[in-house]
């Protein structure tokens, strides 16, 4: 046998890194911009998952030191594995991001070549970027040369005329170790259904892992993928807000075997609820509050009295508000 290259070692290691982190969690949280933030990954944390992701940095703003973009750079010092997704146009941009976070600690850097946002597109990122191959493939080529030793990923959406097979294996080729696919196409952006036929034929091609992602609401549903398209992991976003017990009880399903588990109680989502805006407050300080925001209508939907104590819960500002809020809507049921 021929001796391994520098290259073949970097490529062997990457991949078994990357094997163990797709295997600590049954179900992978994605990035979600404006949720993934720290405290969503901590409550993810407590919830079970072994790999959560950043919601995804902006290589332009990071380089050039914008104040906002570091602020937002919430990884330093974070119990790891964190994969850290970035965006941008330019390689030399994109390549530097990716040595910045490796250095403050990212285990795994994934670049967004799906995010279908008008602030996102119209500037060659995100999915637009994907739309446009050799640069996208130019850029890919600049971040896996700056971090060899790092698992480098790529979240991607469908393209017509097989366009997302086509960048998928010429991204394989210069050595991204893993793809995801959200199964729907730019145009569609969050709507319509996902086809995860289309992940099925993405893994027929690849020889790196594929994992799926598009509506994911329970864990039957990732189940079914996983079943239905033979992808090696199944990743969720929206269907975790407000329900991050999702991965909890993939956690319980992958153990028992049980995929219809039994779903909280009323006072476990209320309990869930307060714990997050605890560390929306201990991370973000008094704005983390109105950040939850978005967060806090997730949890209490479908309880009795939900709508009105919605009004009111549009206006909390500081924890003590935030209880005595919950208590007078929806009483006992708020732990003490």
């Amino acid at each position: 046998m021929g001796r391994l290259s520098g290259r073949d070692v970097f490529s062997m290691h990457r991949r078994e890194l990357l094997r163990r982190y797709l295997l600590l969690s049954p179900l992978l949280p994605a990035p979600m911009c404006g949720y993934s933030d720290r405290p969503f990954r901590d409550l993810l944390r407590t919830m079970g998952a072994g790999l959560v992701y950043t919601e995804m940095f902006s290589s332009e703003a990071m380089v050039r030191g914008d104040p906002r973009t570091w602020n937002v750079m919430d990884f330093k010092g974070e119990e790891p594995p964190v994969a850290v997704q970035i965006f941008g146009s330019r390689p030399d941009l994109m390549a530097e991001t990716a040595r910045i976070v490796v250095r403050h600690g990212a285990a795994i850097v994934d670049m967004n070549l799906g995010c279908p946002a008008n602030k996102i597109t119209r500037n060659c990122c995100g999915a637009a970027l994907a739309e446009t191959p050799d640069r996208a493939v130019a850029v890919a080529q600049a971040v896996r040369d700056a971090v060899p030793h790092v698992p480098f990923t790529a979240k991607i959406r469908w393209q017509k005329n097989n366009g997302a097979l086509d960048l998928a294996r010429r991204l394989e080729d210069l050595g991204v170790d893993a793809i995801a696919l959200h199964a729907r196409t730019w145009a569609q952006g969050y709507g319509g259904s996902a086809e995860w036929e289309w992940i099925a034929r993405l893994k027929e091609k690849l020889h790196i892992p594929v994992i799926g992602n598009g509506d994911i609401l329970t864990i039957e549903d990732a189940r079914r993928m996983l079943r239905e398209t033979n992808c090696d992991a199944a990743m969720a976003g929206r269907g975790l807000v407000g329900n991050p017990w999702l991965v909890r009880h993939a956690a319980q399903a992958q153990e028992t075997g049980n995929f219809f588990p039994e779903l909280p109680d009323e006072t476990e989502r209320i309990r869930i609820l307060l714990e997050h805006a605890r560390l929306m407050r201990l991370h973000r300080g008094p704005h983390g509050l109105i950040e939850f925001r978005k967060h806090c209508v997730r949890y209490i939907s479908g309880l009795p009295g939900a709508r009105v104590a919605r009004v009111e819960l549009m206006q909390v500002t500081e924890l003590d508000q935030l209880r005595e809020t919950l208590e007078r809507h929806f009483g006992s049921l708020v732990p003490s």
